[in-house]
């Protein structure tokens, strides 16, 4: 421990010192500030000024101690926000990954859960549920059926569906008729035929072709179609809508 030697007001204060001064602090006694860092210089002030009037190097000191607190704290959280960003971004990502993952499993298995969509005894297929009897009826009787089971004689309107009741390999009634007037054949919906653009009518030879009313069979003429199927031939087919055949019934499948 080293002893002060300057004298404030006619005063030794070496020996009182001696015991209470510690390494960056200000003492006062009797109005004489003392400071450990000065080496044992006294500084002449009023009694209990503040230490910042007489010792602007401490407080320098501790200003740049705070300082450098403060700019650790700050730096630590802009590191803690980046991790926590890079972190969101990444399960972010992961999360519209899943998602994507989702919407294909699900876009696979549609036919699946449509499936049970569909009433019991209907069969889905393109985003519609088929009903495929095994009854025969006329063509009023088979609509009036399908109406009753929340359905309609099917609407073909597309190859691809035609195609695939082709592969029942039956003769049905469809929902096409021309029965208000002969030639305008319009779909249960009331769209007419011209209107879909799509035809499959069978083509017999050079000379025959479907529609072509006959009246062999009933002098009504024929006014109702069916997807006929027939050895070679398959295609839609004009007959009286009297006779007797199976029908399918369609329905919106609910997916």
């Amino acid at each position: 421990m080293y002893e002060p030697v300057t004298v404030c007001k006619g005063r030794h204060f070496a020996d009182r010192m001696e015991d209470e001064i510690t390494d960056n602090i200000l003492v006062n006694y009797d109005g004489c500030l003392y400071s450990s860092t000065d080496r044992g210089n006294w500084i002449k002030g009023n009694p209990g000024s503040s230490p910042k009037t007489w010792a602007p190097h401490l407080v320098s000191r501790r200003f740049h101690v705070l300082l450098a607190v403060l700019c650790v704290t700050l730096i630590c959280s802009l590191c803690v926000l980046g991790t926590i960003g890079v972190l969101y971004a990444s399960k972010s990502n992961q999360f519209e990954s899943l998602k994507a993952q989702h919407r294909n499993l699900s876009e696979r298995q549609t036919g699946v859960k449509c499936y049970k969509r569909c009433a019991e005894g209907w069969v889905y297929q393109q985003e519609k549920c088929y009903f495929f009897s095994t009854d025969e009826m006329n063509w009023n009787q088979s609509r009036g059926q399908c109406v009753s089971m929340g359905g309609d004689l099917v609407i073909i309107n597309s190859q691809k569906e035609q195609k695939y009741l082709k592969s029942m390999n039956a003769t049905f009634w469809i929902g096409l008729n021309d029965l208000e007037t002969e030639g305008w054949w319009l779909w249960v919906d009331n769209k007419p035929l011209s209107q879909t653009g799509l035809k499959f009518w069978i083509i017999w030879d050079l000379i025959h072709s479907e529609p072509d009313n006959s009246k062999t069979i009933d002098p009504l003429g024929e006014n109702c179609a069916t997807l006929f199927m027939k050895s070679r031939f398959s295609g839609w087919a004009d007959v009286s809508c009297e006779q007797m055949h199976r029908f399918v019934c369609e329905t919106s499948s609910n997916c």
